[in-house]
């Protein structure tokens, strides 16, 4: 199996105005993706909705998704759950589905992180329940699991196709720079929390990241740096790709991505599942639709490539 690396988008899950899953609109999305030159998709996880999500729900987009991105994106499915138990089962599903590989949070319910033996015996019979990779995600913030740099090079050590970490841990380019001095290059480890660090990330060594949909600019950002036109690369982070990130995290989360893609007419509707946030008003929403347009963003350009299908 290739390597995983590069640009990995989390794919929103879409949803029709009542709240109903929007099957189309998911292929839609994946569409936008295979065009916009994603190296792979990432379903299920929190940018996703996952947690809103039904067990009847997350099986059946998982088939969706697979069967929509089968030949042209590998696809990363989320696990997350407090069981061992149903997050294993729900690994062999992904697995069995056609999934490149699973991700997953250690176990944690509400403020009741699991302790670190027991996140340790988590991932090891995840390892066991499946053959392909599986990617450790480290959130401390969101599950109040500290994994250092030590614990997660064990894990790596122990279970060979433990073989990616998806930080999003405070001061991640450090951390990561400290798990590859603990674990070599064993294992290749992707930047999170929407790609707001991902420039010193590369400094330090990450195979890629896993942001919003709607930032195609990221995959530009890495093709350039591994291409070695760093200072252009830089440019466009800058100029281009961090202003919506610090938007999105500070104002508009989950919503951003649905938001932006509704605007480019890609997507139907920008519903989120309810309780979503308050502060996602009228007004933010102007903000970012100003905020887009300053930025010059080529989810915008997907629309002349749809009504010109020969065009670039």
């Amino acid at each position: 199996m290739a390597a995983l690396q590069g640009f990995f988008p989390i794919l929103p899950t879409v949803f029709h105005d009542d709240g109903s899953v929007d099957e189309e609109g998911v292929r839609d999305v994946l569409d936008f993706l295979v065009w916009g030159g994603a190296d792979g998709v990432t379903i299920l996880a929190n940018a996703s909705e996952g947690f809103a999500l039904s067990d009847e729900e997350k099986d059946r987009l998982t088939h969706v998704v697979m069967e929509g991105a089968a030949g042209r994106l590998p696809v990363v499915v989320t696990v997350n759950h407090f069981s061992t138990y149903v997050a294993a089962r729900r690994a062999t599903r992904a697995e069995a589905a056609g999934a490149a590989a699973v991700m997953a949070l250690p176990p944690f319910y509400g403020c009741r992180p699991a302790d670190l033996r027991a996140v340790y015996e988590f991932y090891l019979r995840l390892s066991e329940a499946v053959s392909i990779p599986i990617i450790v995600q480290d959130d401390p913030l969101l599950t109040g699991v500290n994994m250092t740099p030590e614990f997660l090079a064990s894990l790596v050590a122990e279970a060979p196709n433990i073989r990616y970490i998806k930080l999003e841990a405070p001061q991640s380019p450090y951390k990561m720079c400290r798990i590859r001095e603990c674990a070599g290059d064993t294992v290749g480890i992707f930047g999170g929390m929407g790609g707001i660090v991902f420039l010193e990330e590369l400094e330090r060594g990450a195979c890629g990241t896993m942001p919003s949909a709607a930032l195609l600019e990221l995959g530009t950002v890495y093709q350039m740096w591994v291409a070695g036109r760093r200072e252009e690369a830089r440019r466009l982070y800058y100029r281009n790709c961090l202003p919506f990130i610090n938007f999105e995290v500070q104002l508009a989360l989950r919503n951003i991505t649905k938001e932006v893609l509704c605007m480019a007419g890609i997507i139907r509707s920008a519903h989120v599942r309810h309780p979503c946030p308050a502060s996602f008003d009228d007004v933010t929403r102007e903000q970012l639709r100003h905020l887009v347009a300053e930025l010059d963003l080529r989810v915008f350009q997907y629309r002349d490539h749809r009504a010109c299908p020969g065009g670039a």
